[in-house]
C-alpha cells in the first residue's frame, strides 16, 4: 500500500468499507424476508423494484456526478444505503420494505461508477493513469477479503437478530457516508453542463469502438452472472449443502475472486488485458461444466461436502469473474476521450444491466422447462464463445494508451 498515492488509498478504503456493511444484504435478505412471512410474489416485487429503480437512476446519477461532484455522489449513494438498511431494520410491515427497496435501487445507481470516475480524474491530474488498473485490482481484492470477514461475522452474530444487524450496518453506512463527503477534495468534469455530458457519453458509447467493446464484455459477464445467481444456491441444497454452508460456499467464490483480481493488477497493456479477459471467460465456462456434471451425477453425494467438485466449481467461478470488473474499469478509463468519466461508466453499466435484467428473466423462465444441467451447458458454451471472440477481436483497434 506504500506505493499508492493518498487518494488511491482512500478509494480502496471506501470501496472495501462499503462492502463490509452491504454484504449483509446479499447474505441474509431472502432468509429475512421469508421470516417476515412474505410470499415469493411479494419478494419478487421487492427485487424487481430494486432493479427497476436502479436502472432508471443509473445514467442520471453519472451525469450528476460529473456536474456536481463524483465523490459527493458516492457519499449520497452510501446515505441511501443507510436509509435502505434502517428501513429493513425497523420494518413493521411490507411498506417499510418497499421504501427500503426504493432506496436500494437509488443507492446502487449512485454508487456505480461514481468513485471510479473520481479516481480516474485524480490520477489524470498527476498523469498517473497507468496505475488505474492496479488500484482497481487491489481494491477488488480488498473487497473480497472484507466480504469474507463480514460473512464470518454475520454467521457469528446472526443470533442477535437480523433486524439488529441491519440497524448496525445502517449506522456504519451513515458514518461512512459522512467521511466520504467531507474527507479529501472532490472533482467533476470541468466547464461542462449536464447536456454536454449527456451528448459526450452517448457519443463515447456508440462512436468509440473501444468503449462499446468494454460494454459488451460487461454485458456478457452479467449474462453469466444471471445463470450463476439463479442456480448455485438451489443446486447447493440439492447436493446436501445446508443453509449454514451457503455463506461458506459464497466465501470460497470470493476467495477465488480475490486471487484473480490481485493477479490482474499488472495488466497495463491491451494484450495483457486481452489475455486475462480470455482466460476469465474460459474459467467461467469450466466452472459451469463442472456444476453441470455435479448436478447430474449421484456419485458426488457420497463424498465429503467441501471436497465435492461443486465446491471447486465455485472457486473456479470466482477466479473467472474476479478480474473482469477491475480490468473493465481500467480499460474503460484508458479509452474514454472526454472528461465525462462517471457519465460514461454509468451509461455503459446501465447498458450491461439492461442486458442482465433481460437474460435473468429469460433464463429464469427456461430453467423451469429444461432444468439446471442444460442451462449450465448453454452457459458454458456461451462463456467459451465469448472467450474465443475476445482472444480474436479485443483491442484489435487503435486505443488511447
Amino acid at each position: 500500500m506504500s506505493k499508492f498515492k493518498t487518494h488511491e488509498k482512500w478509494f480502496i478504503f471506501l470501496k472495501a468499507a462499503n462492502i463490509f456493511f452491504t454484504v449483509l444484504n446479499s447474505c441474509v435478505i431472502s432468509l429475512y424476508l421469508k421470516s417476515q412471512n412474505f410470499s415469493y410474489f411479494q419478494i419478487s416485487i421487492l427485487f424487481s423494484l430494486i432493479l427497476g429503480v436502479g436502472f432508471i437512476f443509473e445514467y442520471p446519477s453519472g451525469l450528476l456526478a460529473d456536474c456536481f461532484g463524483r465523490k459527493k455522489t458516492f457519499a449520497a449513494g452510501l446515505f441511501f444505503s443507510c436509509m435502505q438498511y434502517l428501513c429493513y431494520g425497523f420494518a413493521r410491515n411490507f411498506l417499510f420494505f418497499l421504501f427500503g427497496a426504493f432506496f436500494a435501487g437509488i443507492s446502487d445507481a449512485f454508487l456505480s461508477g461514481s468513485l471510479e470516475g473520481w479516481l480516474v480524474s485524480e490520477n489524470k491530474k498527476i498523469q498517473n493513469e497507468k496505475n488505474n488498473v492496479r488500484v482497481f485490482s487491489i481494491s477488488r481484492t480488498c473487497i473480497n477479503i472484507f466480504s469474507v470477514v463480514s460473512i464470518l461475522l454475520i454467521a457469528r452474530f446472526i443470533d442477535l437478530g437480523i433486524n439488529r444487524l441491519f440497524i448496525f450496518a445502517g449506522i456504519g453506512l451513515f458514518i461512512l457516508s459522512g467521511a466520504a463527503f467531507f474527507i479529501f477534495p472532490d472533482n467533476k468534469a470541468q466547464n461542462t453542463t449536464i447536456k454536454q455530458n449527456l451528448a459526450s457519453s452517448v457519443k463515447e458509447l456508440f462512436h468509440n469502438q473501444s468503449v462499446l467493446q468494454a460494454g459488451l464484455i460487461l454485458a456478457s459477464l452479467y449474462t453469466c452472472f444471471s445463470i450463476y445467481i439463479l442456480i448455485w444456491q438451489n443446486m447447493a441444497h440439492s447436493l446436501s449443502f445446508t443453509n449454514m454452508h451457503i455463506p461458506l460456499l459464497r466465501s470460497i467464490t470470493l476467495i477465488g475472486g480475490g486471487v484473480a483480481s490481485y493477479t490482474a493488477r499488472k495488466a497495463r497493456t491491451v494484450s495483457a488485458k486481452r489475455k486475462i479477459f480470455t482466460i476469465c471467460f474460459i474459467l467461467i465456462a469450466v466452472s459451469f461444466c463442472i456444476m453441470a456434471v455435479s448436478s447430474s451425477s449421484l456419485i458426488f453425494l457420497k463424498t465429503y461436502l467441501f471436497l465435492q467438485p461443486f465446491t471447486a466449481a465455485m472457486f473456479i467461478y470466482g477466479l473467472g469473474t474476479g478480474a473482469v470488473i477491475p480490468l473493465f474499469y481500467g480499460y474503460l478509463s484508458e479509452v474514454i476521450k472526454g472528461e465525462a468519466h462517471a457519465s460514461v461508466f454509468s451509461l455503459v453499466s446501465g447498458f450491461a444491466s439492461l442486458v442482465g435484467i433481460g437474460t435473468t428473466i429469460g433464463i429464469g423462465i427456461v430453467i423451469d422447462y429444461v432444468g439446471f444441467s442444460k442451462i449450465l451447458i448453454v452457459g458454458a458454451v456461451f462463456s467459451g464463445f465469448i472467450g474465443v471472440v475476445i482472444a480474436a477481436k479485443f483491442g484489435k483497434i487503435k486505443v488511447k494508451q
